[in-house]
């Protein structure tokens, strides 16, 4: 059967939890098997055995049951053979002894034992003052035992801290190496069992290899997982990290400056260094920019408007415009020296060549913009001049996940690839449903020719309530085959289907848009025009009087940019963030609302994302 039969049906949970007075007692099995590096109980079920009473006896959850053993999905059957996993503290345990043989003695223990372990598995998002605590050892002295568990002073998971006994005292059992080791891979298996997150190595297995099997880089590979190589040799047994682990950043608020400090309007003349990709040679052949310059071109035009308009209102601009389409025109840029007496630098717009630039505007105290990128985020870090307009992908999935949250009696259904291949986006959705999870009906799906979705979906619908289907996909195959399926189910009224998916699908070419549309669909944009606008309108006709054509997106977002920052200037002076509390300009797009990633060492990001709504009038609403 395959993998996207796996799924909990809430009414069988329901007659499971209602019987669970009268089930047939468990005998534990003692046989242990590893299979596809995992290890299992293998438990062959009795009449009258059901699934609470199983998750019981063997002190798992009943959704571990039904991850593990897709067939039962119908339901146990006796005389059925499943695996049920073994837990962590039970893999360098002794095995229990059978109903027929007598137990054994335990050794008798010295009379002053530490309650403490031999040694802690440190778990994903553990720190060491948190393990510290927790044993009452000083940190330190837990660094210094353990200097192989830390990578330029960062605390690795996966790793075996060992702790030291409490003063006085002395832990018997497994201290040596060998003997308290002797169990760690499979420890450390049990403790990494989400194996869309974790991966073991394998004899005779390549970086690159995983790295494609798992939809991820070489590159992404190396920095999750520095331990894993000696001698930049991959590691046989290692346990690498596909993805980077869900975290909930921190944005803090700006604070205004006090009441009794007034503004500095500025009144002399801004000098602004705009850096876009704009030409390339002609023989070129790079994919991921070649097709792109038309498109800064049109936002260097929308920017021009913004500058007019403000010239009017008493702008002195002095503009000086570089190209920077290629690496080696960023480097001599730089080298020249011409960045260094700017007020403001708006790009350059891709992440790569963002960096250099960005570390010149902290040395030299330079606001930088960057206009377009999400993934200049992490150049905000320790360099408080960096403002990142494009706002990142956790407040645009916090947003979506708020809606679904704020539908209180809904019937929340996640469905996601069943490859893996978008592991961190499922994981990230999950960890922002947070508490809601345990009442999640989640279905694990992949285009196969030959495969049905159908009747495995209309098992997750009810009737009676809002069905909020959040599909955790960028896959447009797998998005086309989900929403023709639930499409069928709106007929007859007989159920209401809310669908939400990623930004990716508004360029989604074979998804029939009928069916978006009647389903309501609801995504986050992290720019949105609504064309009915007044000022949009005034926009598109001045852009089209002066270009003879219309404006793209890029036109809005070039526009927004230098009307936003060059009015900050004008209005509160060149430390006009101690004054965006209390500014909010009308915009062509979403408003711009910053805060400091972190704290006000760092950069600030733009928080502010767009919800919007796919009519059945066929119509595109924001939220």
């Amino acid at each position: 059967m395959k993998k996207s039969s796996k799924i909990i049906c809430a009414l069988l949970l329901a007659a499971f939890c209602a019987v669970s007075h009268a089930q047939v007692p468990v005998q534990k099995s003692t046989e242990k098997t590893r299979i596809n590096g995992k290890v299992y109980y293998i438990h062959v079920v009795q009449k009258g055995q059901t699934l609470y009473s199983l998750s019981k006896a063997y002190g798992v959850t009943i959704q571990q049951l039904t991850e593990n053993n897709p067939d039962l999905s119908g339901g146990l059957k006796e005389g059925q053979s499943i695996r049920i996993p073994v837990l962590a503290s039970e893999l360098s345990a002794p095995p229990a002894p059978t109903s027929g043989a007598p137990a054994k003695e335990p050794a008798k223990e010295p009379a002053k034992v530490s309650a403490r372990p031999a040694y802690h598995l440190v778990k994903p998002g553990e720190t060491l003052p948190d393990i510290a605590d927790k044993y009452e050892v000083p940190a330190a002295t837990l660094q210094q035992l353990n200097p192989e568990a830390f990578f330029k002073g960062k605390l690795q998971p996966g790793t075996l801290l060992q702790i030291p006994p409490a003063a006085g005292e002395k832990i018997t059992g497994a201290v040596a190496d060998t003997a308290s080791a002797r169990d760690v891979t499979g420890m450390q298996e049990a403790l990494y069992a989400d194996t869309s997150l974790y991966y073991t190595v394998q004899p005779q297995e390549t970086l690159w290899g995983i790295a494609k099997r798992y939809h991820t880089t070489v590159q992404e590979l190396r920095r999750l997982n520095p331990t894993a190589f000696v001698n930049e040799e991959l590691q046989t047994g290692a346990i690498l990290q596909l993805h980077a682990l869900v975290e909930t950043p921190v944005y803090r608020d700006l604070e205004a400056a006090p009441a009794g400090l007034p503004a500095q309007p500025f009144t002399g003349t801004v000098k602004v260094a705009l850096l876009l990709p704009l030409l390339r040679d002609m023989d070129d052949t790079l994919t991921a920019r070649s097709k792109s310059p038309e498109n800064f071109f049109s936002f260097y035009e929308g920017a021009l408007l913004a500058i007019e308009n403000l010239k009017q209102e008493g702008l002195s601009l002095e503009l000086s415009v570089y190209d920077s389409f290629y690496d080696k025109d960023v480097e001599a840029l730089l080298q020249r020296g011409v960045l260094q007496q700017q007020d403001i630098i708006i790009g350059p717009v891709y992440a790569d060549n963002f960096k250099p630039v960005a570390q010149l505007a902290k040395e030299y105290r330079i606001k930088i913009v960057s206009p377009l990128d999400p993934h200049t985020e992490e150049q905000t870090i320790d360099n408080p001049y960096v403002w990142q307009l494009s706002p990142p992908a956790y407040c645009r999935q916090k947003k979506l996940t708020d809606h679904v949250l704020a539908q209180k009696q809904a019937n929340i259904i996640l469905i996601y690839h069943e490859d893996g291949r978008e592991a961190l986006l499922m994981q990230e959705y999950k960890h922002l449903l947070g508490e809601r999870m345990d009442s999640v009906k989640m279905l694990a799906h992949q285009v196969v020719k030959g495969a049905a979705v159908r009747d495995t979906l209309e098992k997750l619908l009810v009737e009676d309530k809002m069905n909020c289907v959040l599909v955790a996909s960028h896959d447009d195959a797998l998005v086309s085959d989900i929403a023709a399926n639930l499409y069928l189910f709106t007929f007859r009224n007989r159920y209401n289907i809310t669908l939400y998916g990623t930004e990716r699908w508004r360029n989604f070419e074979t998804v029939d848009i009928k069916y978006l549309h009647t389903l309501n669909l609801h995504l986050v944009v992290p720019f949105f025009v609504d064309y009915s606008a007044e000022r949009v309108q005034k926009f598109v006709a001045g852009f089209y009087e002066k270009y003879k054509t219309d404006p793209s997106q890029y036109a809005f977002q070039g526009y927004d940019t230098f009307d936003y920052f060059l009015r900050a200037i004008m209005r509160y002076g060149k430390n006009f963030e101690d004054y965006l509390p209390a500014y909010n300009p009308q915009l062509l797009q979403t408003k711009y609302r910053f805060k400091y990633n972190g704290n006000s060492a760092n950069g600030l990001v733009n928080v502010e994302s767009c919800l919007i709504r796919y009519t059945p009038g066929y119509s595109i609403e924001k939220q």
